[in-house]
């Protein structure tokens, strides 16, 4: 592998129909050069599972072969789509290390913690709202401070309840 990240004999095939499979990609590449490796990818989960990516990686024997397949198959028309063909880009370091680093995946204890703490903040969610339908809220507080307007208020409160589908007035 160069420096700059291309392998000059792996090759990306992509824009590839559903319909074509492994031995349609040898068939087509084959009159090229010897083929060391196919790399054919499908989905794994989701409700595509089973079915075909629509590309694959590929590899010749040497860096001619798998240059006279791109000048022979970059652009070409396959079942109803110009076909993809260019040298298969590694994936930058930083990103690859990153992406399968032990310490950039959140650890279990810290996944555990923070569906303990959305499951309390739920529960006191829910507790507010019983409390709320069922009327226990206290009333609010009157600015004057004045315990008569206190009594009219917890006693209108009472015949709510009482009556619930009467209305005040």
């Amino acid at each position: 592998m160069s420096s700059n990240n291309v392998n000059t004999r792996r090759l990306y095939v992509g824009n590839l129909d559903s319909t074509i499979d492994e031995y349609s990609i040898v068939k087509l590449f084959e009159p090229f050069g010897k083929i060391t490796s196919l790399d054919f990818l499908f989905h794994l989960t989701g409700p595509r599972k089973g079915q075909p990516r629509g590309y694959c990686f590929l590899e010749y024997a040497n860096k001619t072969e798998a240059l006279q397949a791109i000048s022979a198959m970059h652009r070409k028309t396959i079942k109803g789509r110009p076909l993809v063909v260019t040298f298969a880009h590694a994936a930058k370091d930083q990103d690859r290390d990153q992406k399968g680093s032990v310490l950039s995946r959140p650890t279990q204890k810290l996944t555990i913690a923070n569906t303990k703490s959305r499951i309390a903040a739920l529960e006191k969610k829910i507790a507010l709202l019983e409390k709320s339908k069922s009327g226990d809220t206290a009333p609010p507080k009157s600015t004057d401070g004045d315990p008569q307007t206190r009594t009219n208020q917890s006693t209108s409160k009472a015949t709510q309840r009482n009556h619930p589908y009467r209305r005040a007035g």
